[in-house]
């Protein structure tokens, strides 16, 4: 604390990540001389990383009005590690194709971008407004796991592989109030937005990003019970977004594939009073 209405800090942190990805697919069909024909591609991989960031802020009260930032530094590699494994198979009446291959103890790394976060609060009479927002910059491709040469079974040929991430920058931000309805009953609302930041500019992994941009509301209530305060709600969030490659696999323009996301949530927080 620098003052009684300014304050900074800095906090150190070990991050540790760990994902595990599967994709399958399966296309049968019988061409209209009656061949037919058979499309196999199951992947899938896993890793797990250790990193280390640092993160900055401070803050300002006066009165009624407070205000702080935040900056998160760029994540650290420190260690990782994984594994991948791929069969695909391609047969018809003038083609056969085999590939096949599992590695392990492959090197990985995991990136988190530079991040700036602003909040602002402000009490007027019963009511209290709060808004914050956090920008995290773009992250150009990297290579989170470099697979080794191998030679696919038929055609016979050196083939390699690897897993590439990227990510756009993005701005989420979320504004809620509360108001006092009596002396212990608080009422609270709130909106946050959480858009996603994958980017179409490289064949990504999609490792780490969901590609739906999310919004959330949530509805709930303080009161005192006892020797405690107690923190109830409830929260509902939702997003969708077209779902290209899907949309291209399955080869229909009647059919748009889309990505779906609904997540309700309950909350539960309680303090003791003890004075």
């Amino acid at each position: 604390m620098l003052s009684s209405s300014f304050g900074a800090g800095l906090s150190w942190y070990g991050a540790q990540r760990s994902q595990r990805r599967r994709r399958e697919g399966i296309v049968t069909a019988i061409a209209t001389d009656g061949s037919p024909s058979v499309s196999i591609d199951m992947r899938g991989g896993s890793y797990s990383t250790f990193r280390t960031l640092a993160k900055l802020g401070g803050y300002f009260v006066s009165g009624s009005v407070s205000a702080g930032v935040t900056v998160t530094t760029p994540s650290l590699h420190i260690a990782g590690s994984g594994e991948f494994g791929l069969n695909g198979a391609i047969v018809t009446s003038d083609t056969t194709a085999l590939v096949a291959t599992v590695q392990t103890d492959l090197s990985a790394k995991y990136k988190s971008p530079l991040s700036v976060g602003v909040g602002f609060g402000w009490q007027i009479g019963k009511t209290s407004i709060n808004a914050s927002g956090e920008w995290f910059d773009a992250i150009d491709p990297y290579v989170v796991m470099q697979g080794e040469e191998f030679t696919s079974q038929v055609p016979v040929e050196v083939r390699s592989f690897d897993v590439v991430q990227a990510s756009d920058d993005v701005f989420n931000w979320a504004v809620g109030v509360g108001y006092s309805l009596t002396e212990s009953i608080i009422g609270y609302g709130s909106f946050a937005t959480d858009y996603a930041a994958v980017t179409d500019d490289v064949e990504r992994a999609d490792l780490s990003i969901a590609p739906v941009d999310v919004y959330s509301v949530f509805l709930g209530t303080e009161f005192e019970a006892s020797r405690a305060r107690v923190t109830l709600g409830a929260g509902y969030g939702w997003g969708s977004r077209a779902a290209d490659r899907i949309t291209d696999l399955i080869g229909d323009e009647e059919i748009e594939a889309r990505y779906v996301f609904k997540r309700f949530r309950l909350l539960f927080g309680f303090e003791l009073i003890t004075n």
